[in-house]
């Protein structure tokens, strides 16, 4: 969650039309019982347990910005919130689900006083067990917190016209967390008023204290990290401490089953805004935004491409070189984090990013002098498909040299790839595995068949290859360049 997508969400403060405040009362309408049953599948012994929280969010989000205001669909908005993006997206969008009770008030749907209650009493049993049993008083800012259940309770009140007293528990805790802070703080004031002469000691480490202690230290990084970002939206020692916070609990590549782990991906509507962001060439706001992405999916590696991009773009050649030479460091650590993707089968690297990764880990490996002229078609400076093709035409045919028209060819194979043009693809693939056998380069130049088999490899699956042939390919690949084919699982 981020600064961006909470002014995203302040939209639902507005009225619907100018002929309609609040819009009609949905609670018959599909789309408000496809929310329900989704969400069911998590409170309901008919379902598998299993809520997609991000249909949730978006769904109940697109209601309320568009059809009704209502309290029941404005419920479930905040709670997928705190589903999907735990204790900072409640902190960030718990305010305005209060203003929009506020604003909305008495004309608020459902009209049935009896149906508000329902709802306002299951958030409150629902959030308050849940807080409770993270032991959210730790990991918040409690004043927040505190006002934003208080006001909660009272705007409560309000629409339902009783004195009934909501988040007692959830007050209570943080009520007694926030007294008992604040006799710490008075004790250790006083105890460094009487050793004040003394030179200070750090606190030592032990099991019982090394979970808050990471707590406070990724706290303080986060908050240096704004600070920098704030002073400077390109500040290296911010996109640093980022990087560092991204990746600080990352031991291993995450569990998974044919390559989809259990993870989440980002945001729909986040990736939606940085890609606008970036075409709209709103380099600040793009950098701001990916670097906060970054910091909560350390396997969103996307981001990564996007960070140096904008900084290449703002003539942060030095700073861009750092995110670079970080980034195709942590790929080498994590070897295999290329195949990997999210629950919802999105992968962590898109076809993009796969290229510019491959293509740094080759120039960092290899710099050899024959792919000089091919390299200076810079792929990811173009959006054209056919921009890049009638390049890439205008330099084959100006190459005098098969050498050079075969790595020109494997250009146009990544170029089509990036473009995810799956027949131009194949058809490019075709051509050159004729070669590869016509002058028998699995012997002759084994180097140039490594490039093309596993760029193929990578890319492509038995749904669009034979998986005989592609298994063919991968023993070729393991003879000539077992490195290269320890990278790869065929799909």
């Amino acid at each position: 969650m981020n600064i961006r997508l909470v002014k995203l969400y302040n939209s639902i403060l507005n009225q619907i039309d100018d002929k309609s405040i609040v819009g009609e009362d949905f609670k018959y309408n599909d789309s408000f019982l496809l929310i329900e049953q989704e969400i069911d599948k998590t409170h309901s012994a008919q379902f598998d347990g299993t809520t997609d929280w991000e249909f949730v969010l978006n769904n109940s989000y697109e209601l309320l910005n568009t059809k009704s205001k209502d309290l029941k669909i404005a419920t479930w908005w905040i709670y997928s919130i705190w589903k999907k993006d735990s204790f900072f997206g409640l902190e960030k969008n718990l305010e305005i689900y209060i203003d929009f009770i506020k604003s909305f008030n008495e004309n608020l749907y459902p009209k049935s006083l009896k149906a508000k209650t329902n709802t306002i009493a299951w958030f409150d049993e629902t959030i308050t067990n849940e807080l409770i049993n993270h032991n959210f008083q730790d990991k918040v800012n409690q004043i927040n917190f505190l006002e934003y259940f208080k006001q909660l309770c009272i705007v409560y009140n309000q629409i339902l016209n009783n004195d009934e007293k909501y988040f007692k528990k959830v007050i209570k805790v943080l009520s007694e967390k926030i007294a008992q802070d604040e006799q710490s703080k008075i004790e250790h004031q006083k105890k460094q008023e009487d050793k004040k002469e003394e030179p200070q000691q750090l606190d030592s480490i032990s099991e019982s204290t090394v979970s808050s202690s990471l707590s406070l230290l990724k706290k303080t990084a986060t908050n240096l990290s704004s600070y920098y970002r704030q002073k400077d939206f390109a500040d290296l020692k911010s996109i640093k401490i980022t990087r560092f916070l991204s990746w600080l609990e990352v031991d291993e590549l995450p569990i998974n089953e044919n390559g989809i782990t259990p993870l989440n991906p980002p945001s729909i509507l986040e990736i939606d805004e940085l890609k606008q962001l970036f075409n709209e060439k709103k380099y600040e706001e793009a950098l701001i935004l990916c670097e906060e992405i970054i910091q909560m999916c350390p396997f969103w590696l996307d981001g990564h491409y996007y960070s140096f991009k904008i900084l290449e773009a703002i003539d942060k050649q030095y700073i861009s070189k750092e995110v670079q030479n970080q980034f195709i460091s942590y790929i080498k650590t994590n070897n295999g984090l290329l195949n990997l993707s999210f629950q919802d089968k999105t992968p962590f690297a898109s076809a993009k990013t796969k290229s510019w990764i491959k293509k740094e880990l080759e120039t960092n490996e290899n710099s050899d002098s024959t792919t000089n002229q091919n390299d200076e078609l810079d792929l990811e400076e173009i959006s054209d498909l056919k921009e890049a093709m009638k390049k890439i035409e205008e330099m084959y045919s100006q190459s005098k040299s098969e050498k050079d028209k075969f790595l020109l060819r494997i250009k146009h194979l990544e170029i089509a790839i990036n473009f995810n043009k799956d027949d131009i693809s194949l058809a490019l693939f075709d051509e050159l595995n004729k070669n590869i056998k016509k002058f028998n380069l699995v012997e002759w130049n084994p180097k140039i068949v490594s490039k093309v088999y596993s760029l193929v490899l990578n890319y492509f699956t038995s749904v669009q290859i034979k998986r005989e042939k592609l298994e063919k390919m991968y023993a070729v690949l393991c003879k000539i360049d077992i490195d290269k084919a320890l990278e790869i699982n065929i799909n």
